[in-house]
C-alpha cells in the first residue's frame, strides 16, 4: 500500500521501542529516513496541550479534573526491564502510555 505515493503513513513510535523496527526500515519508501523526536512533557505543558485541545472539540476540563488526569499520569515510571509501576509522588513528567498498561 505504501509504495502507492499518494498513500503517506505516519509512525509514532516511542524512542525505547524503535530499535526492533529500524531492520524493517528498508521496507519502507522513505526508509524512515524523516525523524523527530519529542520531548516528554511537563506537568505544566501536558495541562495546555490537554486544555487546548478539548477546546478544539468546545469543549474544556474542569481545573480539578484536569489536574487530577495530571498527576495520574506523572505517577507512573519504567523499569529497567521495560515494565511500568505507579509512584507515590508524581514526577517531573506526564507518561502518555499509561492507559494502555493498566
Amino acid at each position: 500500500m505504501l509504495s502507492d505515493p499518494a498513500i503517506w503513513a505516519l509512525f509514532v513510535i516511542r524512542e525505547d521501542h524503535l530499535a526492533p523496527i529500524l531492520p524493517f526500515a528498508a521496507m519502507l519508501p522513505t526508509r524512515l529516513g524523516s525523524r523527530y523526536r519529542l520531548d516528554f512533557l511537563t506537568r505544566d505543558q501536558a495541562k495546555e496541550a490537554m486544555r487546548e485541545t478539548a477546546l478544539t472539540g468546545d469543549r474544556q476540563f474542569q481545573s480539578q479534573a484536569l489536574n487530577l488526569l495530571v498527576e495520574n499520569l506523572a505517577a507512573i515510571s519504567q523499569n529497567p526491564d521495560g515494565s511500568y509501576r505507579e509512584t507515590l509522588e508524581a514526577g517531573a513528567y506526564v507518561e502518555p502510555m499509561r492507559s494502555w498498561f493498566r
